[in-house]
């Protein structure tokens, strides 16, 4: 049984921190994901020898997109493959280097369509909204033999698992809406990794980037830029609307041993420098976080001394100039929340933000989400919920 592999939740990276949400969540589609863009993907770990049995695989869809990847399966030494892809709004299956089967109805309309998908010994078929494409044919293999090996990937194709044999089809994903995934007519309750595919939702979207918590963060790298630097006059600005009270919102790691992070903890808001001469920390009380409203915060370094402003409030303190050397030279901005890997004893709590972020500044120069160089957990860098 795949549900005896599969249908265990996915556990999110919240430590010891409360990170249970106290805000109205926007309105959310049932057992669905966002494939948000190119670097977006959810992963299963479906056991070879299921994967290589006859399998059926079926998933709901909606989509504006008219290319790229829904769900690609490797092989164990690369010479074959399951694609499923969308081609000028129209569903194709590829198996290995047969040629694709194709539907002839094009789905990228907005609307909900099912595409299943199966694999025989000597054919494979494709059907969508019940109507079945013409079935391909396994010419040089038969099911059994074609060596598929986990995971299982719905949007984007990793560069680890992408070969010179599929270049015929795009890697960058769908942007879609995909719910009910099911193989072998037993859904699959959770992926085991999910990268930058957070909740779909009802409703309007508004620009910005929206956390999802359960371990949910985008490493922001731009090396050598005039964007990481915290000199004698550093600034940082950007906006919040979260939907819970605790959380990591950015965490600045510079050398040597110094750490900068800003986060909520049960609704206050608190700035942190650690390094070796110390911790230096300065929090705000804040009222109405669960408003709907956007906030306002900003940090504030002139000479030694540090301010925190939200909204119109403002603390300061006064930091060893020593302690903010290190920021000078900053490896990595993290936005949402923070690895595992990162030192515990440097981190205030490891809880991600759930909300969205939006209008992020570093000395008056706008920072892209969009550019992250990496994300982890159910992230969209392109958009929030309105509501």
């Amino acid at each position: 049984m795949v549900c005896a592999f599969l249908c265990t939740p996915q556990r999110g990276k919240l430590g010891q921190d409360d990170n249970t949400s106290r805000c109205p969540l926007p309105s959310s589609v049932k057992h669905a994901h966002h494939l948000t863009g190119p670097n977006s993907y959810l992963s299963y770990n479906i056991p070879p020898q299921v994967l290589n049995h006859r399998p059926h695989f079926s998933v709901a869809f909606r989509t504006t997109s008219a290319n790229g990847p829904l769900l690609f399966i490797g092989s164990e030494h690369g010479h074959s493959h399951v694609a499923l892809y969308m081609s000028n709004g129209r569903l194709k299956l590829s198996i290995g280097d047969n040629q694709p089967t194709a539907h002839k109805s094009k789905c990228n309309d907005e609307k909900w369509h099912r595409v299943e998908f199966s694999i025989e010994m000597e054919t494979f078929h494709l059907v969508v909204d019940d109507l079945r494409a013409v079935d391909g044919v396994l010419l040089h293999a038969n099911g059994s033999s074609l060596g598929l090996k986990p995971p299982v990937y719905l949007g984007s194709v990793p560069q680890s698992a992408y070969t010179e044999s599929q270049r015929f089809f795009p890697r960058e994903s769908v942007e879609a809406c995909v719910r009910n995934f099911k193989m072998n007519n037993q859904r699959i309750e959770e992926p085991s990794a999910n990268h930058g595919a957070p909740p779909c939702f009802d409703g309007s979207m508004e620009g910005g980037a929206y956390f999802s918590g359960n371990g949910a963060y985008a490493i922001l790298d731009y090396p050598n830029s005039q964007y990481m630097f915290m000199g004698i006059g550093f600034h940082l600005d950007f906006e919040i609307r979260p939907r819970n009270l605790t959380g990591v919102l950015l965490h600045m790691k510079g050398k040597p041993h110094t750490h900068l992070t800003l986060f909520m903890r049960k609704g206050e808001i608190v700035l942190q420098v650690s390094s070796v001469a110390g911790v230096s920390k300065v929090s705000m009380e804040t009222q109405n976080l669960c408003d709907g409203l956007f906030h306002h915060v900003t940090v504030a370094r002139k000479s030694n001394r540090v301010q925190l402003t939200v909204d119109k409030k403002s603390e300061v303190i006064q930091v060893p100039n020593s302690s903010l050397s290190g920021v000078s030279s900053l490896q990595h901005l993290y936005a949402g929340g923070v690895p595992d890997t990162l030192e515990h004893n440097k981190l205030p709590l490891r809880s991600s933000f759930l909300g969205c972020m939006r209008n992020l500044q570093i000395n008056r120069k706008s920072v892209s989400f969009r550019a992250a160089s990496k994300v982890f957990g159910p992230v969209n860098l392109r958009e929030c919920p309105a509501s």
